[in-house]
């Protein structure tokens, strides 16, 4: 039996994402939905653009400033769930939405993280190969005081993951309005990106930080 999806909540006996799974990503982390509980979620103003198939935050607990978070909207566990429909996943016309406009939302993404400052050197784009979880890019931009390859991102990372809940939660209060002016110049960043290619203008693709 599949695990509970700790992104959208999809299990085998539900077989679709808890509502309100998508405000929970970016609200404060002592309020997280769980099964049955979906009260006191605030709006996702962290959103920066989306799709029909996936959109894309700033990650509230961040490896660096601007990293940014591209989400399907649909529970597809990995990409290789992207080559075909399988017993239990969505729609094949969901899947078959979600591959097509996969490429186009990274290069966003990545253009919106790298143009965002002028500090940006390039951008580290990870996924995870991980069955259990749910399909997501983290978007994490390089600084150019940043250390050569992996090694700076890996250690910023190890330290992250050691603190407490109650210090990422110090973190998270303390950095909540730099979290949202960073969100609104990336929101600014992506409406240049997506107009400057009119083809770009399908599939409910805009940028705002309205609630999803």
């Amino acid at each position: 039996m599949a695990p509970r999806c700790g992104f959208c909540y999809w299990s085998e006996e539900s077989k679709a994402p808890l509502e309100g799974w998508k405000e929970a990503m970016q609200g404060f982390l002592d309020r997280q939905p769980h099964p049955g509980r979906i009260d006191g979620l605030i709006p996702c103003d962290l959103l920066v653009f989306e799709d029909d198939s996936w959109f894309a935050i700033l990650e509230r607990e961040p490896i660096a400033e601007g990293h940014l978070r591209l989400v399907c909207k649909e529970h597809i566990r990995d990409l290789a769930a992207l080559r075909g429909p399988s017993p239990d996943g969505p729609d094949p016309a969901l899947i078959d939405a979600a591959r097509a406009t996969l490429l186009d939302d990274l290069i966003i993404a990545a253009e919106v993280v790298k143009t965002f400052d002028p500090r940006v050197r390039d951008v580290v784009i990870i996924t995870s190969p991980d069955e259990s979880t749910h399909l997501h890019f983290d978007l994490i931009p390089r600084f150019r005081l940043d250390h050569e390859g992996w090694r700076g991102l890996s250690d910023i990372k190890v330290i992250y993951d050691d603190l407490t809940l109650a210090e990422k939660r110090r973190i998270w209060e303390e950095n909540r309005r730099g979290f949202a002016d960073v969100a609104r110049k990336q929101r600014e960043a992506a409406a240049a990106v997506i107009g400057s290619r009119p083809g770009r203008r399908r599939g409910g693709l805009r940028s705002g930080g309205e609630p999803l």
